[in-house]
């Protein structure tokens, strides 16, 4: 039986880059490492060929262990009893063509809309005027679509992730907030391994932040905000929140002054209880971030601060 509060893993959805810049996309990956709980990439197998190619060593070793750690997976993994879809222009009623069984058509077809959306993108994706970077980004709203409807209980969700344009015929509010978010999420460098990403990701405080973000997303999602609004209400979070860190700091240095000067006045075994107050401090002082005004925004803040730009 499935357990009714089990945290909903958010998963991000993306084909391999139309310019063969391999390197880059890798780091890319790794930037939505940091928002995703994993990463659907087409054939990362091919992606490993090209970068053998390259030698890119760091890149190589990067895929291998997103893949190990199952931060990376293979969109061709999921399968659909969708070979042939033809759309009514007039009333945008679906009719399936199934050819053999496999998983993900039955989830759709009780969702019409969904239905209408796939068969859109199938459509336009077939036809020889559509642009190939608009081709790969139909691809990947699509793979994006037979994913959530493989896990047709809402214990997964799955995120397209768009290079290009947002398609106002097929507006999606939650894409268009991951998509001012990741230009607002630090690139990590590309000499920076994956291990860190994952320690980051891993620590305890930084997994509540991970969720309140996410809350902040949902939230603007449902706000009907365009991305300008958007952005200015990350602006506005982030400010409060740095002020309130600031403050934070000045407050513990002062204290972390007064307990060093008190130690040094008092005789030896006062010193270590001195210590141990220090350390107590910082810890809860740590913890004490998680509350503060714009705390919503702390995931992005703490990212930036450990892969921003030095």
């Amino acid at each position: 039986m499935e357990d009714p509060n089990k945290v909903v893993r958010i998963h991000g959805v993306q084909m391999l880059p139309i310019t063969p810049e391999w390197g880059k996309f890798v780091t890319d990956i790794k930037q939505k490492v940091l928002l995703f709980d994993s990463v659907g990439v087409l054939n990362p197998q091919e992606l490993l060929h090209y970068l053998r190619q390259e030698r890119s060593m760091q890149a190589i070793q990067d895929v291998e262990m997103l893949l190990s750690a199952k931060e990376m997976f293979d969109t061709r993994d999921v399968r659909v009893d969708v070979h042939e879809i033809s759309v009514d222009n007039n009333n945008f009623e679906q009719k399936v063509i199934r050819k053999g069984s496999m998983i993900g058509a039955d989830c759709m077809m009780k969702n019409p809309e969904t239905m209408k959306d796939f068969a859109s993108f199938s459509e336009m994706g077939r036809d020889p005027h559509t642009p190939r970077e608009l081709r790969s980004e139909l691809a990947t709203r699509g793979q994006a679509i037979l994913w959530n409807a493989k896990y047709e209980v809402k214990k997964d969700e799955f995120i397209p992730i768009l290079q290009l344009s947002n398609l106002p015929k097929f507006k999606n509010p939650k894409v268009d907030v991951y998509k001012v978010m990741f230009e607002n999420m630090p690139i990590p460098h590309p000499e920076t391994p994956v291990e860190h990403i994952l320690e980051f990701k891993s620590n305890k405080d930084n997994e509540g932040r991970l969720l309140q973000f996410r809350s902040l997303i949902n939230k603007l999602s449902k706000s009907g905000y365009n991305e300008l609004e958007i952005q200015q209400e990350i602006n506005h979070l982030m400010h409060i929140y740095t002020q309130s860190m600031q403050k934070h700091k000045i407050k513990s240095i002062s204290g972390t002054l007064d307990v060093v000067v008190n130690a040094a006045l008092s005789p030896i075994t006062k010193i270590l209880e001195k210590v141990i107050k220090i350390t107590t401090n910082q810890v809860n002082l740590s913890s004490a971030e998680l509350s503060y005004p714009g705390r919503e925004i702390s995931y992005m803040y703490k990212a930036k601060q450990m892969f921003g730009p030095q």
